[in-house]
Order: C-alpha cells, then sequence, then structure tokens
C-alpha cells in the first residue's frame, strides 16, 4: 500500500515504513531522482491510512511532507498553495516504486495477508 499525504506542501517529503518493510522503503527511495524526499527519519511509525494495512501485514508506505501542516484543513489550504514541483517529484517517485511493485519485482508480503 503506498499511502500520498499531504504530498504537496512543506519543505521536502519524507516516506515512512522503512522499520516495518525496510526493502519496500529501498524501493521507493531508489526512484528518488531528485533528492528531495527521505530527509525525515526511515523508523518512524506509518500513520494515516497505511496503519490499517499494516496491522493485517499488507507492506505498506508514506510518502508525506515534512513541515507542511500550516495549510492544512484552513482557509489557506487552497490549490495556489499547492508546491507544484514538490507534488510532481513526489507523484513520479510514488509511480515508479508502485510500478516495480506491479512488475513484481517485491515480494515482501506477510503470510496472515494472504487469502486462506
Amino acid at each position: 500500500m503506498v499511502n500520498l499525504q499531504n504530498i504537496g506542501s512543506g519543505d521536502s517529503i519524507v516516506v515512512l515504513g522503512g522499520a516495518s518493510y525496510p526493502s519496500l522503503y529501498k524501493m521507493a527511495k531508489s526512484h528518488d531522482e531528485y533528492g528531495m524526499i527521505y530527509t525525515g527519519n526511515p523508523e518512524a511509525e506509518l500513520r494515516g491510512d497505511a496503519r490499517a494495512f499494516d496491522a493485517v501485514g499488507i507492506p505498506s508506505i508514506v510518502y508525506t511532507s515534512l513541515n507542511g501542516m500550516h495549510n492544512n484543513h484552513v482557509s489557506s489550504d487552497i490549490w495556489e498553495n499547492i508546491d507544484r514541483r514538490l507534488l510532481r517529484m513526489t507523484t513520479q517517485s510514488a509511480v515508479e516504486t508502485v510500478r516495480e511493485v506491479a512488475d513484481g519485482y517485491y515480494q515482501g508480503r506477510r503470510i496472515k495477508s494472504r487469502r486462506r
């Protein structure tokens, strides 16, 4: 599960989930062509929707902004305040990660997430 959360604001992007899914995190990191993400702690806990997927063993990472919550759910939360460059670069990294997973290069599911 790849969760994109609040990625159009802030000064950089951090990807969370490295502690639980290090190979998925490494795969995501390999698609950062711009050197603008992973400035935070990859060992930080998953947050948002990713927690529910992680709870049943589905590999998850979260792309989220660093220092980007100042416009979240307030009157300045408008499209003009979206950092399009940051949004584009983060989305490109996430798309390439999803493509690599879809092509079968990641096999990190835990047993409890498989259908019986």
